[in-house]
């Protein structure tokens, strides 16, 4: 471990990242949380899931022990406010952009590879519930899914391409290499996939740099998402998404 290290802390009000000397060594996301060695950059300390406060708190204690780093309350997740009391001086929307939809799909198409564990999609499925009206039409937590009987993902790709939203798809960008994730929206995206519409909606999150080599083709549609795109000009942005 080197001395004096610097940690620094960060948020975009949905994900929480802590760096060491440059590096990531813990996250909080909207799923889940990782805390690592400081020592052995991928040797996990501490892990679990995001839901409620409590798991923020936990985070946030591990991070102190591991790292003798207290993360400021300014940089709690927009969604514990109200829980925890919290009145921070600050609140931005949403950065939106319209994104080329095989910029997204590439590593995250239902119909190429099983991305839930529960089964690959086919197009074939998805006509016949439309055929049949056979849709799944209402939001089923992520962590509950795997109780739906087989056939939900169709049935709730089939619900989007009957009933299109405009509602953008959430991206996190995990790395300023371009590496990303989807936190919301799988199956919207699977619609517009079914569909072949050429582009998709989605608000972005994580690391400012990496925005632009994952979705070169980004268009963006919010004042917040034309101040990311400016931000590219400001180099401590590598970071991740400073407030």
């Amino acid at each position: 471990m080197l001395n004096n290290p610097i940690i620094a802390s960060e948020s975009d009000q949905a994900t929480v990242w802590v760096h060491q000397n440059g590096e990531t060594v813990a996250r909080y996301g909207k799923m889940g949380f990782e805390v690592y060695s400081p020592e052995e950059p991928r040797r996990l300390m501490g892990h679990g899931r995001s839901i409620g406060a409590e798991s923020w708190l936990s985070f946030k204690a591990k991070v102190r022990e591991v790292f003798s780093h207290d993360i400021d309350d300014m940089l709690t997740p927009v969604r514990f406010w109200d829980e925890l009391g919290l009145t921070p001086g600050f609140e931005t929307g949403n950065p939106t952009f319209l994104i080329a939809t095989g910029q997204i799909a590439h590593l995250n198409n239902p119909f190429e590879d099983d991305i839930w564990g529960r089964g690959q999609v086919t197009r074939e499925e998805v006509a016949r519930c439309i055929e049949a009206g056979l849709f799944a039409t209402e939001f089923v937590p992520m962590g509950l899914r795997d109780r739906k009987p087989a056939g939900w993902d169709a049935q709730r790709i089939a619900f989007f391409v009957v009933h299109p939203s405009d509602w953008p798809i959430d991206i996190e960008v995990t790395s300023a290499d371009g590496d990303f994730q989807i936190e919301d929206g799988f199956h919207r995206l699977g619609s517009k996939i079914f569909a072949r519409e050429p582009l998709t909606k989605a608000t972005l999150g994580g690391y400012v740099t990496g925005m632009a080599k994952a979705f070169p083709s980004r268009v963006p549609l919010s004042p917040e998402a034309v101040e990311l795109v400016d931000a590219m000009d400001d180099p401590e942005m590598h970071l991740g998404p400073g407030i």
